[in-house]
């Protein structure tokens, strides 16, 4: 069987689709775990939209499944996030080649290096963007901006608190509960946060910022090593 290189994974109707980022390449896995099928990329580092044995991905970290069975995925060497849907591969957000963390419209937007995306409980889709912020696309994800903004040279890492004064080391993983609140996994944090988008505020969750290890206990207590 071929060798893959994943660095994230999604449930579809029809198998596992699998960020085989070594490879710049989507895969689908069977749900027997028989088999292996590409879905989109031809292998090659780069940039290229179109149909999807011919597209070219550069080291893309994340994925998630988006409306109507497509694929959204975070293309962290290209600073964009893609959408595979119908064979076709297009950039939704963000300008390939360029980092940043600008808002605007979706694509005069800047990302800087995006790692992982997810889709919220009323459709928006959330990127962790890898300057340590969240961004947001509501609607028709035409607009893309800033939730939790990244932390500038010499700021606090870690700072709870409503979204806009809130801060994020690394996002390196993140996912939607039942309830709708937002987990992230702070990596070079060293914790858990969660962000409440009713309240609009980011807390800690688990760990403590700044304090690695492999302690178990209470939330608060425990230790956790770069969760992703």
């Amino acid at each position: 069987p071929r060798r893959l290189r994943p660095t994230d994974v999604c449930t579809t109707q029809d198998g596992y689709a699998i960020c085989d980022s070594g490879h710049h390449r989507i895969s689908m896995l069977s749900f027997a775990g028989s088999r292996v099928t590409p879905l989109a990329g031809c292998g090659k580092m780069g940039f290229l939209d179109g149909p999807a044995a011919e597209a070219r991905f550069h080291s893309q970290h994340g994925i998630c499944q988006g409306p109507r069975g497509a694929l959204i995925i975070a293309d962290t060497g290209n600073h964009v996030v893609r959408m595979l849907s119908n064979g076709v591969v297009s950039t939704i957000a963000g300008r390939a080649g360029l980092a940043g963390s600008v808002d605007g419209p979706a694509h005069q937007a800047l990302l800087s290096s995006p790692l992982r995306v997810a889709m919220a409980r009323n459709g928006s889709l959330l990127i962790a963007d890898g300057s340590g912020g969240i961004r947001v696309m509501h609607g028709d994800w035409s607009y893309l901006e800033t939730l939790v903004p990244p932390s500038g040279a010499g700021e606090e890492k870690h700072c709870d608190g409503p979204l806009d004064r809130a801060r994020m080391s690394t996002c390196d993983g993140i996912c939607v509960s039942a309830e709708g609140s937002v987990l992230i996994a702070d990596s070079l944090n060293h914790c858990l946060r969660v962000m409440d988008p009713q309240l609009m505020t980011l807390t800690t969750l688990a760990g403590k910022h700044g304090e690695w290890g492999a302690a178990d206990g209470a939330a608060d207590a425990c230790r956790m090593n770069r969760p992703c």
